[in-house]
């Protein structure tokens, strides 16, 4: 979401990456926040085991969230759907620029006010590498033999929508979208 506002900050070039940096961060502290009252209504560890959908994680959140675990309750497809897709849709939106960026090369970048120097070119690697595996990984049933409730409609649903966004860039973006100003450096 960071890199989509980058026309609307001032003095964008060391602030969004420094944005992106620190809202890992949180999430890393929101999430641990999050995980101990998860751990504390934890039912037994056995019970968890034994969930016929094999999603002990789902169980967790529907137990302790209650409205918002009613996405489980209807179908644990629609669920292993909706956090599936989100982590597909954000791993693919990240990942054209970094390819981009490891086949032009990183000298494009080297003099950015804000870079990882030579850990940015290892971690842009790892993160294209772990893109389809996280695609792929995301997209699996939670079940064997495949059912119409264990399966698993991330890549349909990831189709739809990269289909839906295509479309309107041809049809409304294409003539309407300006980028941001780009100095030729040769």
């Amino acid at each position: 979401m960071i890199p989509s506002m980058c026309e609307q900050v001032q003095n964008p070039e060391p602030e969004v990456p420094k944005a992106i940096v620190y809202s890992v961060i949180a999430a890393g502290m929101i999430g641990i926040i999050y995980l101990i009252p998860l751990l504390f209504v934890m039912s037994n560890v056995n019970k968890l085991l034994s969930i016929p959908t094999g999603q002990p994680i789902a169980y967790i959140f529907t137990q302790s969230t209650g409205l918002l675990g009613l996405i489980y309750f209807y179908s644990s497809a629609a669920f292993n759907a909706f956090t599936g897709v989100t982590t597909i849709c954000l791993s693919t939106s990240y990942g054209p620029p970094i390819l981009i960026l490891l086949v032009r090369g990183h000298h494009l970048v080297h003099n950015a006010p804000f870079h990882l120097g030579k850990l940015g070119y290892v971690i842009n690697l790892i993160t294209i590498v772990c893109i389809p595996l996280a695609m792929v990984i995301f997209s699996m049933p939670t079940a064997i033999p495949v059912s119409v409730s264990t399966m698993n409609f991330v890549s349909a649903i990831f189709v739809f929508f990269a289909g839906i966004s295509i479309v309107w860039y041809i049809v409304w973006g294409k003539q309407r979208f300006i980028g941001p100003p780009i100095s030729c450096v040769e």
